[in-house]
């Protein structure tokens, strides 16, 4: 196990602070009446509404790199489950 494991995460971590961020979706109305409509048109802006709300964001860290089983396991002190389990 790692001697100072509180040094060696904040290392890893980035601090993201509290504020506000403005989220956007584009809602197509006629997806529900027309029986043909085709997902995954890229590009295409025909018949939608755009909606924007924004949300309140809590301070938090965010991860520099992928955690790892193994990581996580040793930061909560749980088994991680393998495949083979």
């Amino acid at each position: 196990m790692i001697a100072n494991l509180n040094g060696y995460l904040k290392d890893l971590m980035v601090y993201i602070p509290k504020g506000e961020i403005s989220l956007r979706d584009y809602r197509n109305e006629q997806k529900w009446i027309s029986s043909n409509y085709k997902f995954g048109m890229s590009g295409i802006r025909r018949n939608l509404k755009e909606v924007i709300w924004n949300v309140e964001i809590k301070p938090f860290y965010l991860a520099k790199y992928t955690v790892t089983e193994e990581l996580y396991a040793t930061v909560t002190r749980e088994k991680f489950l393998t495949t083979s389990q």
